[in-house]
C-alpha cells in the first residue's frame, strides 16, 4: 500500500494533529471542540485557502492526499475536509471582491457547499432572489459562508450567502458519518447582490476531493483489517483459527492493489483536468473520479466479505469505517453526476 511518508511535511502535520484525538475505529466525531479546535489550529480547513487569505494554499494533488489520509482514521472528518476545502478553493478563485468578504475579516471562516442544484434564482430588474432547499449539505451548521448551486434564466450558478441568511435543519447523518453536521439547508426568497453570484462550474478538485474520502476510507478498512490478522496471528502462533478461509490473504492483497490502482487513477483525473477548461476533458476527468470511487468501494466489500470476525455492529471498527466508505460514495456519487449533468 502507499503510505502515509509520501504526504508533505506541511500536510504531515495535519495528519498528525488529528491522530491522537481521532484514532481509528475512535467513537469521537469529528465536530467536537477539540477536533474543531486542532484542525483550525493546523489550518486542516484551509488546505485550499489562498495564502493572501491566511490558507495554506496547498497543491491540489496534496490536499487530495491529505483528505484521504484523514478519511482512513474517520469518514466523517475526511468528507468535512473535502467539502470545506472543495469550497476555499472555488471561492479562492472567484472574480472581484468575493473572497475578501469571506476572509477580509475572519482568515479561518468556513464555507459550506451545496453541489446540487436544488434552488431557484429569479432576477426582476436589477434584484436577484434565491429560493430552494438543498439536502445533505455537510458542515452547514459549522459553516460562516454556503456557496450554492442553482438554477436560473440562462443557465446554472453558484450563489454566495452568509450562514445568517440561511435556515438549517439538522438531518440523521448516513452510517459511519456521524460527525459530519449534515444539514438540509432552505433559502427563503433571499434577496442576492450580483457581486456573490457566479457563473462558475463546480471544480474538478471538488470531484477528486469527494472521491479521495471513498478510497482514503476504504485504505482505513484495509488497514484495521490486516492490523486485526496481525494481532490474531501473533496471538496464535500461527494457529488455523488465524484465516478464516484459505483464500482470506488473497483477498487482502487483491483489496491492497484495487485500492492502490484507485488511488492512482484519482490522481490522473486530477492532473489531467487541472487547469483545463475543455468541457470533455472535465467529463472524461468526473468518469474517472467516479471509477476510482467505485473501485475502491468494491475492495473494501471485499475484504468484509472475506472475513466473518467483523460482523455488521457499529462497534466493529473495520464495520464502521466500511459503513463511512458507503456513505462516502454515495455522496461522492451524487456530487459527481450532478458535475456531469452540469458540463
Amino acid at each position: 500500500m502507499t503510505g502515509p511518508s509520501a504526504v508533505h511535511s506541511v500536510a504531515r502535520e495535519i495528519v498528525d494533529a488529528v491522530a491522537p484525538i481521532l484514532t481509528p475505529g475512535d467513537e469521537k466525531q469529528p465536530s467536537t471542540p477539540q477536533l474543531i479546535a486542532a484542525l483550525q489550529q493546523c489550518a486542516g480547513w484551509q488546505m485550499l485557502q489562498p495564502a493572501r487569505y491566511g490558507g495554506l494554499a496547498m497543491a491540489a494533488d496534496e490536499s487530495v492526499t491529505v483528505i484521504g489520509e484523514l478519511a482512513a482514521m474517520d469518514a466523517s472528518l475526511g468528507w468535512l475536509s473535502a467539502m470545506f476545502n472543495a469550497a476555499a478553493h472555488e471561492v479562492g478563485g472567484l472574480p472581484g471582491a468575493a473572497a475578501d468578504e469571506v476572509w477580509r475579516g475572519d482568515a479561518k471562516a468556513l464555507i459550506a457547499p451545496g453541489y446540487g442544484s436544488e434552488g431557484r434564482l429569479t432576477v426582476s430588474g436589477d434584484e436577484s432572489r434565491l429560493s430552494g432547499c438543498w439536502r445533505s449539505v455537510a458542515g452547514a451548521d459549522l459553516a460562516d459562508w454556503l456557496l450554492l448551486t442553482a438554477d436560473g434564466d440562462g443557465g446554472r450558478y453558484r450563489v454566495l450567502l452568509p450562514r445568517e441568511q440561511v435556515s438549517t435543519k439538522p438531518t440523521r447523518n448516513p452510517s459511519g458519518l456521524f460527525g459530519t453536521d449534515i444539514c438540509d439547508v432552505t433559502v427563503s426568497d433571499v434577496a442576492v447582490p450580483g457581486n456573490r453570484i457566479f457563473e462558475l462550474p463546480v471544480s474538478c478538485v471538488a470531484g477528486a476531493a469527494a472521491a479521495a474520502t471513498v478510497v482514503g476510507a476504504a485504505d482505513g478498512v484495509w488497514r484495521l483489517h490486516v492490523r486485526e490478522i496481525r494481532q490474531r496471528l501473533s496471538a496464535s502462533y500461527g494457529g488455523e483459527d488465524v484465516m478464516d478461509r484459505p483464500s482470506s490473504t488473497i483477498q487482502v492483497g487483491r483489496a491492497a492493489c484495487d485500492i492502490d490502482a484507485a488511488r492512482l487513477q484519482l490522481g490522473a483525473s486530477l492532473e489531467a483536468s487541472i487547469g483545463t477548461a475543455e468541457a470533455e476533458a472535465l467529463r472524461a476527468a468526473t468518469w474517472e473520479q467516479l471509477q476510482a470511487a467505485g473501485r475502491a468501494r468494491d475492495a473494501a466489500d471485499e475484504l468484509l466479505a472475506s472475513s466473518r470476525r467483523h460482523a455488521l455492529q457499529a462497534s466493529d471498527p473495520v464495520t464502521r469505517l466500511w459503513q463511512g466508505t458507503h456513505a462516502c460514495f454515495r455522496l461522492a456519487t451524487r456530487l459527481l453526476d450532478g458535475v456531469s449533468d452540469g458540463r
